[in-house]
């Protein structure tokens, strides 16, 4: 990313939209982007129907400029402290823009409206101020999922390290986009480390066992499915480390791995980054079919509905 790509963060004041802050601005502090913090407030009618009173009449508007006040204040309270956090992990804040808009029309359709302004990522917590304990997912953070497909989304859970990304790669055009995407966040320091993955799915791996005969076939030519999977693979994993090493990274710290025998490419990543430590999990929005995309890649969607204290960002 440069100074002329803009990425958009929301915050709403809870304790993962501030680690959010901190992660984006750690992925962000040396490529040059511009960060926008947007914040949706709700609005009076709102919060007082919510309470059963209603607004209208003389003795209340005294009590509603207050509350609109407080509202204000907390807001910018809340601006204020993220934009301290991103400070503090690397971002100067003349790179720093401050959004804090009335609800319009909902959080995640105003967040929505605001993405098609020029912006390169949309960047969210898995949850927010309101969610309900025992949730995957926030309500805002699924509807992004779902419906923000012309941007790239990151999807943060917890205080992920920004040092380890892992990418899963395989022939569609989405893959290599995820790549290119890693390029333009590249910070300028070499402490980073690259993973590039591609999952190869055998009933070896499936559960229950296939039937006698599927398993006897599977094991005469498990080998040559391998094998002809890693070659298919090898001219993406070139590319992909062509275009990395070309951006600054050093090739000792771009690897590349094909594991084989599993039955679910997404959990497959999953245990990857748990066994490396890795905290970013990139792929692209769309897999090889394009059935796969009726909401989203079945792998992104698995992945991202899954794994909780680790950032996923999808790709388009």
């Amino acid at each position: 990313m440069n100074e002329k790509k803009k990425v958009l963060v929301a915050v709403d004041g809870s304790k993962q939209a501030f680690d959010t802050a901190r992660y984006a601005a750690r992925m962000l502090s040396g490529c040059g982007a511009r960060i926008t913090l947007f914040h949706v407030r709700i609005n009076v009618d709102e919060a007082f129907y919510d309470m059963g009173i209603n607004p209208a009449g003389r003795q209340r508007m005294a009590a509603i400029r207050a509350w609109q006040n407080e509202q204000r204040k907390a807001a910018d309270e809340l601006m204020e402290k993220s934009c301290d956090i991103m400070e503090e992990a690397g971002i100067a804040r003349e790179r720093i823009t401050i959004k804090a808009e009335p609800r319009k029309v909902g959080i995640a359709r105003d967040i929505i409206k605001e993405s098609h302004a020029g912006y390169s990522a949309v960047v969210i917590g898995r949850k927010g101020y309101h969610s309900i304990k025992g949730l995957v997912l926030g309500s805002v953070a699924n509807k992004l999922i779902c419906q923000l497909r012309h941007v790239t989304l990151w999807v943060v859970g917890g205080n992920p390290g920004p040092n380890k990304l892992l990418v899963g790669l395989d022939t569609s055009e989405g893959a290599m986009r995820a790549v290119d995407h890693v390029v333009s966040t590249r910070n300028g320091f070499n402490e980073r480390q690259i993973f590039l993955m591609h999952a190869v799915r055998t009933w070896r791996g499936m559960s229950p066992v296939p039937t006698p005969l599927m398993a006897q076939i599977e094991e005469e030519r498990i080998d040559a499915l391998i094998a002809e999977a890693t070659e298919s693979i090898e001219p993406i994993f070139k590319e992909a480390v062509q275009r990395l090493e070309h951006a600054g990274y050093k090739q000792d710290r771009i690897r590349t791995e094909v594991i084989s025998g599993v039955e679910s490419r997404a959990m497959a990543m999953i245990q990857y980054a748990r066994e490396n430590d890795i905290g970013t999990l990139i792929m692209g929005r769309r897999g090889l079919s394009r059935a796969e995309d009726f909401i989203m890649g079945r792998v992104g969607h698995n992945i991202v509905n899954t794994v909780r204290n680790r950032a996923v960002w999808i790709v388009v």
